[in-house]
């Protein structure tokens, strides 16, 4: 099985690969790894610094990943996902 290629990009790619992960994004697998309205808030009011909010997404993802293993599973099964 080959692994996993993960890339990141801007939100106005259009590959076939392209995963949106932002908060209000209309992918609905995307909204499993978006950052919740309060971090992204915090984050952007300068209230919680780059180190604080990689914790709580790392929080956020331990928890996702629990809750929604399937999802998780469709992910790592690709060769390539690119997230926006």
């Amino acid at each position: 099985m080959e692994k996993l290629k993960v890339f990141t990009s801007t939100y106005n790619y259009k590959g076939t690969d392209r995963l949106d992960i932002t908060l209000y994004g209309k992918d609905p697998i995307g909204s499993f790894f978006a950052p919740t309205n309060s971090m992204l808030m915090g984050y952007k009011s300068g209230n919680c610094s780059v180190e604080e909010y990689t914790t709580l997404y790392e929080r956020l993802m331990d928890e996702s990943i629990k809750n929604n293993p399937e999802i998780w599973s469709a992910i790592l099964h690709q060769q390539r996902v690119t997230l926006v």
